[in-house]
């Protein structure tokens, strides 16, 4: 616990969680550092952190990509300067880990055609199927905590920190959280984890693993929203 407090980074060398797409290896802000890269290129469109912070969880955390991504960003303001979060969602790439937020959004509203276009987009995309149930396994973890932390109003400001999701996306993991009873959210969380230790003990097959994973969750979910 007291090296873990003091080195609160995975192995590759970045902070994990969602807050490791916003920090860089010595813990400065990411967002400030895509803030002065932008001063640096001459661009002239500034951003807030805010922004920076959603771009750098809707495109990943390659530098090359976000370099590309920020040029198109440039291009589409055009004579505009300041880039609003609409900007980002209009003309940015997504990455998988923000698609996965966008699909398990979309379920949890009941959106099943969303839900499964998303799926589709990322196996397109050529992401692995127990790549994308890894991923909807950890977005239902913080879905839960969420709701924990909901229920025992922990403070907001404290939230992103604990969970480890950028500031941005707390509102929006609140109001996911809050259509469940975290007993649902648990069921959801322990039927995935049980799910992918069926796959990777060789019990269960990986064919479809996502697919039936989503119609898992679908009769969980809808069993008795709160």
């Amino acid at each position: 616990r007291r090296w873990a407090a003091t080195n609160p980074r995975g192995g590759s060398g970045v902070r994990v969680g969602w807050g490791g797409a916003c920090r860089t290896d010595n813990g400065t802000d990411y967002s400030r550092i895509m803030v002065q890269l932008f001063a640096m290129q001459g661009m002239g469109k500034p951003l807030d952190r805010s922004c920076a912070e959603k771009l750098v969880f809707t495109v990943g955390r390659d530098a090359a990509l976000l370099k590309q991504e920020m040029e198109k960003l440039a291009a589409y303001l055009n004579d505009r300067t300041a880039v609003a979060p609409e900007d980002i969602d209009a003309i940015c790439t997504r990455s998988a880990e923000y698609t996965v937020f966008q699909m398990v959004d979309a379920q949890v509203a009941g959106n099943n055609l969303q839900t499964f276009a998303y799926l589709r987009d990322l196996l397109r995309a050529g992401e692995d199927r127990i790549m994308v149930l890894a991923m909807l396994l950890r977005q239902y973890r913080i879905l839960y905590h969420m709701r924990c932390m909901l229920d025992e109003k922990t403070p907001q400001q404290s939230q992103a920190q604990l969970l480890g999701i950028p500031p941005f996306a707390v509102g929006r993991t609140q109001q996911q959280a809050k259509r469940f009873e975290k007993e649902r959210l648990k069921a959801a969380y322990d039927m995935l984890l049980a799910y992918e230790q069926g796959i990777k003990s060789g019990r269960l097959p990986q064919e479809a693993c996502a697919e039936n994973a989503l119609l898992k969750l679908e009769e969980i979910l809808r069993g008795q929203s709160a």
